[in-house]
């Protein structure tokens, strides 16, 4: 397995978008890696002095574009995944001072409020479960506010892996494992769930009438 890390904290970077286009490529010599995952937003909020939303906005923009013309996470099981990380919810109580007056919880929430909004507008894939692991928790984040702790980073990065390698199984796990691309029903348990139905309609109909007889 190899894992590269492409440092673009504004998503404009010739590189990222390079990774970008091949995901809507048709061509059998176009290669996605298995996972991309684009993530920004901290960075906006704490270097960009006006107007930050815009501009993030703008960043995101690009990589929604893209998804646009990919099928969503939820279609595609032994496909490749391309995702976005929601905006890191910071320790607030562990920031620094400088921290405090660039980083503020109103813009984070703008943020993630806007990428809610785009996974119903133009099905962007948001994996909300890295702000899970550590909604509420200041203990999951290193002094700094912003960094994980190594235990929560491997947790993110299991979670992550789990979602693409669990499709590939030929049975679902059935340890608890939940982060699984599901795939959909074929047509005879299609057959069998609406026969099951069917079934339940039926003999809710036998009972009722049997009581209205007795």
């Amino acid at each position: 397995m190899k894992l590269e890390f492409i440092w673009d904290p504004w998503l404009n970077g010739s590189r990222l978008n390079s990774e970008l286009e091949i995901f809507v490529r048709s061509a059998e010599s176009a290669r996605p890696p298995a996972v991309l995952l684009a993530g920004a937003g901290l960075w906006h909020s704490k270097y960009v002095g006006i107007h930050p939303g815009a501009h993030w906005k703008a960043s995101i923009d690009n990589v929604l574009e893209h998804m646009k013309w990919a099928k969503t996470t939820a279609l595609r099981p032994h496909s490749d995944l391309l995702l976005l990380a929601p905006v890191t919810v910071p320790a607030w109580n562990k920031l620094s001072t400088v921290h405090n007056g660039t980083i503020l919880p109103d813009e984070v929430d703008m943020m993630n409020t806007y990428l809610k909004k785009m996974t119903q507008a133009k099905g962007g894939d948001v994996f909300w479960a890295f702000n899970e692991f550590t909604k509420g928790l200041s203990q999951a984040f290193d002094e700094s506010g912003i960094h994980n702790v190594q235990s929560i980073a491997n947790l993110k990065a299991d979670a992550l892996l789990n979602l693409r390698c669990n499709s590939e199984r030929d049975q679902y796990p059935f340890d608890g494992t939940c982060c699984s691309v599901y795939k959909a029903p074929n047509y005879i348990q299609w057959i069998a769930l609406i026969g099951t139905f069917a079934l339940s309609v039926m003999s809710l109909i036998v009972n009722g009438c049997g009581k209205l007889l007795s």
